[in-house]
């Protein structure tokens, strides 16, 4: 079969997520390119912890986690824990994948971002399928569009992890959706395995269950205990952190000793962050107090346990400060990356999609997240440390 036959027999929704996969990332390498280079020399924000390539437009997909990440897929985890930052601060799915891509290319920044890049494009499939079940084909299209020109898109191209956890939630609850509980209760396993709050998902996920049931107790079935593969991928890296290292909490001490991260009230955090004199902070809460209300207001449209998804991620990452740093004084909440987390927060991609029924909405909606994406990687490409 010739390669344009193929083309031609392609689903709809493939050829749709490969332009838009092509034409976005060529945009934003364009957008962050320039921007390395002539926003750079005016502001002087760029000073890089971290050189994956030498070749710029690909160099402007890594940044600092991205070194820890790689870190774990070439040493693997330390046999002791230290008082001080290590790469137990991260789950290990996104750095095993990277081993296994590096053993075949034998670079493991390329690793990084096939598999990241990989991923987007299953999360867009998964967006797909599950929206196609929820509001039809026009609705589903749309979402596939939002995943890529939401402000926190073009992350989910990056050396991170965060393209993996969404596309293992979205698995998740399309599967939970079609009542095919043990996918999705591997889907979840592995979405525990990529990042922390990926135990906390069991509750919409519960509560996605018990809606399928009707909330009836004479309906519940022993399916649901594969919902238990959510927790079973946290115990997972625990066990390898306690049979490394002796303590089963690796992780937890790593973020609250070397990272000098600790629980606050998420309000409180939110507060300081308007109170803050960082530009940054101050986006990202109103980004933070945007994507709620209108969550909030559409509850309706994405359903409670959407929702609960959606807010389980916004106050996790709200809760969790870090001290003495140069944004407050005395408490600083992981605010300043949350635009990147966002990224993550697949309701809001199904919600967009509804509200673009009508068509001037959908326009507007349009140039206005794709507008305010490029602004954000101009920044994230110039001053890597401020924005994300």
């Amino acid at each position: 079969m010739r390669f344009q036959d193929a083309i031609k027999k392609a689903p709809q929704q493939i050829k749709y997520i490969a332009l838009l996969f092509l034409t976005t990332r060529f945009a934003l390498s364009v957008v962050g390119v320039a921007s390395r280079r002539w926003l750079d020399p005016v502001f002087h924000y760029y000073h890089p912890d971290w050189v994956f390539s030498k070749n710029m437009w690909l160099d402007l997909w890594g940044v600092f986690d991205t070194g820890w990440y790689i870190s774990i897929a070439a040493k693997g985890y330390p046999a002791q824990l230290v008082e001080d930052v290590s790469n137990y601060g991260f789950f290990p799915l996104y750095s095993i994948l990277i081993s296994i891509i590096n053993a075949i290319i034998q670079n493991y920044y390329f690793a990084a971002l096939i598999i990241s890049n990989i991923f987007l494009i299953i999360a867009c499939i998964y967006c797909y399928k599950l929206v196609h079940l929820i509001a039809g084909e026009a609705a589903a299209l749309r979402s596939i569009k939002y995943i890529f020109i939401f402000p926190a898109g073009f992350i989910l191209s990056a050396a991170f992890s965060e393209s993996l956890f969404l596309a293992f939630m979205l698995m998740c609850f399309y599967y939970a959706k079609k009542e095919q509980w043990l996918y999705a209760g591997i889907a979840g396993f592995f979405l525990a395995l990529t990042k922390a709050i990926g135990l906390l998902i069991v509750i919409p996920l519960f509560y996605e269950y018990l809606t399928s049931k009707q909330f009836k107790l004479s309906k519940i079935r022993l399916d649901i205990l594969s919902i238990a593969l959510l927790p079973l991928g946290t115990l997972s890296f625990a066990t390898f952190c306690y049979l490394r290292t002796g303590n089963f909490f690796a992780y937890t001490y790593t973020k609250q000793i070397g990272w000098k991260m600790k629980m606050g009230n998420p309000l409180h955090n939110l507060y300081l962050c308007f109170q803050s004199n960082s530009h940054t902070l101050l986006y990202n809460a109103i980004f933070i107090v945007a994507l709620i209300l209108i969550l909030t207001i559409f509850i309706k449209r994405i359903g409670i346990s959407y929702w609960l998804v959606s807010m389980t991620i916004i106050v996790v990452t709200l809760m969790y400060g870090k001290g003495n740093t140069i944004l407050l004084t005395d408490h600083v909440s992981t605010v300043p990356s949350f635009i990147r987390y966002s990224s993550a927060i697949f309701p809001i991609y199904i919600l967009l999609a509804m509200l673009g029924e009508n068509r001037y909405v959908d326009e507007a909606m349009t140039w206005f997240l794709a507008i305010l994406q490029g602004f954000i990687v101009a920044f994230w490409a110039a001053a890597l440390n401020i924005t994300i």
